[in-house]
């Protein structure tokens, strides 16, 4: 696809938005979309610094948060919105399974509108995915949910023969057997917290606080064993 007709895919999701939308720069190191749900509102982050270029395909991704936060649920926008009772070290645990589900989604909605280039960019992720799984060092939890996510996209999209064991495996199961096409906050929440029971005994729950859904957390006695990739 050329940048042309990408900048021209962004715009037309823009104009599909039906909230409002506003772009501020912050200092932050790519592009970030926050939407607000109780004021229908989405706000564009963008770097200050003039060479973080913002890439175009992750402009496209973050639109696709804000699509299906208005089509769908808020809960697949890129920013969560927790229970003020829920713990931080059970936020630090949440937040990386959030943010994968949601970008499973995401990615789903990318390869239906621009599969050329996101199978492109998909391609060159992969790469970066076999030097990481080859490190004998321990993965952090976010990067294994974003090594996992990478090689079930991998397998979906590519029909990459891409061979996992152990918890990595059962990561990429996860992501694998979650419907895309009809994203549900009941879809959503069985893959937030199957992938949780791989690293950690909390898990996550939908409740009502005053109209809106937000995240509360709750432990399990499950025992967790040490992730590797």
């Amino acid at each position: 696809m050329k940048p042309r007709k990408l900048r021209n895919l962004i715009r037309k999701t823009q104009k599909a938005l039906t909230w409002s939308t506003l772009e501020r720069q912050e200092d932050i190191p790519a592009v970030r979309i926050v939407s607000d749900p109780h004021n229908r509102a989405h706000t564009i982050c963008l770097p200050l610094c003039a060479k973080s270029a913002v890439n175009e395909l992750s402009y496209l991704h973050e639109l696709g948060h804000a699509t299906l936060c208005e089509q769908a649920h808020p809960i697949f926008a890129a920013n969560s919105y927790f229970h003020p009772s829920t713990e931080q070290e059970h936020f630090v645990m949440l937040a990386p399974a959030l943010q994968t589900a949601s970008d499973w989604y995401v990615s789903y909605w990318l390869n239906d509108i621009c599969p050329d280039l996101f199978q492109t960019f998909l391609k060159e992720k992969l790469e970066l995915v076999e030097k990481i799984c080859g490190s004998s060092q321990q993965p952090t939890v976010d990067v294994f949910l974003d090594l996992a996510q990478t090689v079930a996209l991998g397998i979906r999209y590519l029909d990459a023969p891409i061979d996992c064991g152990d918890k990595l495996k059962e990561a990429v199961d996860s992501f694998l057997c979650t419907e895309t096409k009809k994203p549900t906050k009941e879809t959503f929440t069985v893959l937030v917290n199957t992938l949780m029971s791989i690293y950690s005994p909390i898990r996550a729950q939908l409740n009502n606080d005053d109209g809106y859904d937000v995240w509360e957390s709750c432990l399990t006695s499950d025992a967790v064993p040490q992730l590797s990739a």
